[in-house]
């Protein structure tokens, strides 16, 4: 069966990219690169929504054809889908916990902003849910060998076509209406915590494999900055062994391969 994580709603505190997904600009302020080491450098935000961008499109896209094969297969497929809820859910409860707090207190002109954030933030787990309870079903009905296993694949995809337009609409968002406001705003710590906290919830292998995601939706020539940002720890973990871990997990994901 699927393993289930919950949403704390009430918890207050180089090449062509696919359609879609952003490319940094360098000749935007925003993401201009500086030596300033005091100054928040926010492009890895946006390289984090590139791959849930990707990857729950891509969930999307490919969950006919798993919904239909072998169990080992539809296993691979739900454990790819659990890491990409609970990447999303710890991405957005990371905002919740540590920076809407912070960016309503030192912008209070801005609270309008945040609060749409977070009303975002609300909608879009609440459809994140929906999709969710509907791949528990269609897992039951492959389990029991009852119910229309098309019919529920269908309905499952109409929800996720849903929670994919409010996903694209709150990340849009976020980077051109939020993202702005925090270089000068918040501390280095500060943005560090987001991802810090993230990691720690999702644990080592998860957060390699998330790492893996956000590198594969980049383009070739921002890796290395990527890279560059992580902490040296990780990105040695990710030279040693995380690279190979993680394209044997993204290997399973493709059922001609399998």
């Amino acid at each position: 069966m699927l393993p289930i994580s919950t949403y704390g709603l009430s918890r207050q505190p180089g090449g062509a990219l696919p359609q879609g997904l952003r490319r940094l600009q360098p000749c935007s302020i925003l993401w201009t690169m500086t030596e300033a080491t005091d100054v928040v450098d926010t492009r890895d935000m946006v390289w984090v929504h590139n791959a849930l961008r990707g990857e729950f499109e891509r969930l999307r896209s490919e969950l006919s054809a798993f919904a239909g094969s072998d169990p080992a297969a539809w296993s691979r497929y739900l454990t790819h889908w659990t890491l990409m809820y609970d990447f999303l859910v710890e991405h957005h409860t990371g905002e919740d916990d540590l920076l809407w707090p912070v960016l309503n207190q030192r912008l209070p002109e801005q609270h309008d902003i945040i609060t749409t954030m977070q009303t975002e933030h609300h909608t879009l787990h609440q459809l994140l849910e929906d999709v969710n309870a509907q791949v528990r079903q269609l897992d039951e009905a492959r389990d029991g060998g009852t119910g229309d296993l098309d019919l529920l694949a269908g309905d499952c995809d109409e929800m996720f076509a849903v929670m994919l337009t409010e996903l694209r609409k709150h990340l849009d968002d976020e980077e051109e209406r939020l993202l702005p406001l925090v270089p000068g705003v918040l501390t280095q710590e500060e943005w560090a915590a987001l991802p810090a906290e993230a990691a720690e919830i999702l644990g080592e292998r998860n957060s390699m494999l998330v790492l893996g995601y956000i590198l594969k939706w980049m383009p070739e020539d921002e890796r290395a900055i990527m890279l560059g940002k992580v902490p040296p720890p990780v990105a040695a973990g990710w030279a040693e062994t995380g690279s190979g871990m993680f394209a044997d997990y993204d290997a399973g994901l493709s059922l001609s391969s399998a």
